[in-house]
């Protein structure tokens, strides 16, 4: 049976990394002493404003994909309208 979360090491020049070595963001090692704080389930940071960071870049970029989304969309649409006109009026 496998475990979702395990995780392989992955090979470096310098050694072996695993998965919760360091911050996701600004890569400090992160210390098996202090908190480790995730973001979607399996994306590691050594801080809360790190983690914040992430959240904010993210929510950034799906704003711009989506706004991109809606522009090239509503263009299409008033293209498609006025080729109906054109078709209309022939």
């Amino acid at each position: 049976m496998s475990n979702i979360f395990y995780c392989d090491t992955i090979e470096y020049d310098s050694g072996p990394h695993y998965y919760l070595d360091s911050c996701s963001l600004c890569k400090r090692p992160l210390s098996k002493n202090r908190d480790i704080f995730m973001y979607r389930g399996d994306t590691p940071f050594c801080s809360e404003e790190c983690r914040q960071e992430q959240m904010e870049i993210d929510q950034e970029k799906e704003f711009t994909r989506n706004h991109a989304k809606r522009a090239s969309s509503s263009k299409k649409g008033r293209r498609e309208m006025r080729q109906r006109q054109e078709e209309e009026v022939y």
